[in-house]
């Protein structure tokens, strides 16, 4: 269940937390997906372990980008809390519409592009920021 910290500390320090934590973390997942890119593409024929190895530093970083949020959830005060929830659940019905469909397009029809799984995580972050800046709150809590 979600607390909220009584006392502990204030929303615009919950905010500038949020902010800073999300943007270390989105930098560092752009520098280590970089990275990881550039040193697998160096290596010729790299083996599969080393592939499944090197991709887990940039996914430590989407676990910090999740957590961030948790931990912000956390910190802001009940109504911020309910519109971002409903901020983040109206961009996961979104994303999950867009990839059920897309998903049907894909295995009905040879002539539809293949997407890969990997841009589920970007889009959703997209729709759920659409949201929250358009949706029922209008930015509440992400001041």
């Amino acid at each position: 269940m979600l607390t909220h910290n009584k006392g502990k500390i204030t929303p615009k320090l919950a905010s500038q937390r949020y902010m800073r934590s999300m943007l270390g973390f989105s930098l560092g997942y752009a520098g280590a997906l970089i990275g990881v890119t550039y040193l697998l593409k160096t290596i010729a024929n790299a083996p599969l372990l080393y592939i499944l190895l090197a991709t887990i530093l940039p996914g430590l970083f989407l676990f910090g980008m999740l957590w961030s949020i948790w931990r912000f959830l956390r910190e802001v005060d009940e109504v911020a809390r309910h519109f971002i929830v409903q901020s983040m659940i109206i961009g996961l019905f979104g994303i999950l519409a867009l990839s059920g469909v897309w998903g049907l397009m894909e295995l009905l029809s040879d002539e539809i592009p293949r997407l890969p799984v990997f841009w589920i995580f970007p889009a959703f972050f997209a729709a759920f920021g659409f949201a929250a800046c358009f949706g029922p709150g209008r930015g509440m809590g992400l001041k």
